[in-house]
């Protein structure tokens, strides 16, 4: 949240300057694939009883600070059911991050196709498996608490481990994108690459523990930090009916093959410790 000039020279001034020379030079291109996010949608979709689909606004701390995590709306008496978040869903994004997404996703939809270029954009969502960075932090949680648990260091779970997100695996990730460098119905479209299956992270921390065969103390600690979404998982309808794309890895699956990967790997210190202080001191976490 606090690295907003890197996320816009990254995001935006980055993708400007490829859109620059795309419209202003003699190329072969035929067809920009974008890396958007879930990020863009900020909080998920869900079902009021009362008032039908809604898209809640973003917690507050107020809120947070007393043990409420699960989101409201205004008017909506009963609980809310999380429904998968489909390519028509609401765009509000929690964070700089999902901002600048969004603009270098709308920069690609926008000037390709006016420069005889076909854009495709890719809502990605949690992506995990072998390869991915161990040490650094903003890889996600898979990263961080395997570090954890392979360095013997406690799992400190935030808010109350019930919040989920859509996790997956690369290989799928891979496939999709594939398709939409491939397949002609991929044009100037917009698609969720996911599961379409919610995990929540107290979830996460118990499978990991479980392929480790590791003995790991687990806190859910109540703490959480400002911009987080509770739920978000993908509605995969466009990406089945266009492209006949299907997640082949399930999480289970997944997370064995990353697991086998990571017993592989030499431990180095993260940068866990290091981002949690930050972000305390910016105020970011509670």
């Amino acid at each position: 949240m606090y690295q907003i000039s890197h996320y816009t020279e990254v995001n935006i001034g980055g993708t400007a300057i490829m859109l620059d020379i795309l419209a202003n030079s003699k190329t072969s291109v035929k067809r920009v694939v974008v890396a958007s996010s879930r990020a863009i949608y900020g909080e998920g979709k869900y079902l009021s009883h009362e008032l039908g689909n809604i898209y809640p606004e973003h917690r507050t701390a107020e809120e947070m600070d007393k043990g409420n995590f699960e989101v409201t709306y205004p008017g909506a008496l009963s609980p809310l059911q999380l429904l998968p978040t489909d390519e028509e869903s609401k765009i509000h994004p929690s964070s700089v991050y999902g901002i600048t997404k969004y603009n270098q996703e709308q920069m690609v939809m926008t000037v390709c196709p006016a420069i005889g270029i076909e854009p495709v954009a890719f809502r990605y969502q949690n992506v995990y498996g072998p390869g991915q960075s161990l040490s650094n932090p903003y890889t996600g949680i898979l990263s961080i608490f395997s570090t954890l648990i392979k360095t013997g260091k406690p799992i400190n779970i935030f808010e109350d481990g019930k919040e989920s997100r859509d996790f997956v695996f690369i290989s799928d990730v891979v496939k999709a994108t594939w398709l939409g460098i491939e397949k002609p119905e991929a044009a100037v479209q917009v698609f969720n690459v996911g599961t379409g299956v919610a995990t929540t992270v107290s979830e996460v921390a118990s499978l990991l523990i479980k392929l480790y065969n590791a003995e790991t103390t687990v806190k859910i600690s109540g703490n959480y930090r400002l911009g987080d979404i509770r739920h978000n998982y993908a509605d995969l309808s466009k990406i089945r009916r266009r492209l006949d794309f299907e997640p082949g890895v399930n999480f289970a699956d997944g997370l064995r093959q990353f697991t086998d990967w990571v017993n592989t790997q030499s431990i180095v210190a993260s940068r866990y410790d290091e981002s949690i202080k930050e972000m305390k001191e910016k105020g970011l976490m509670k």
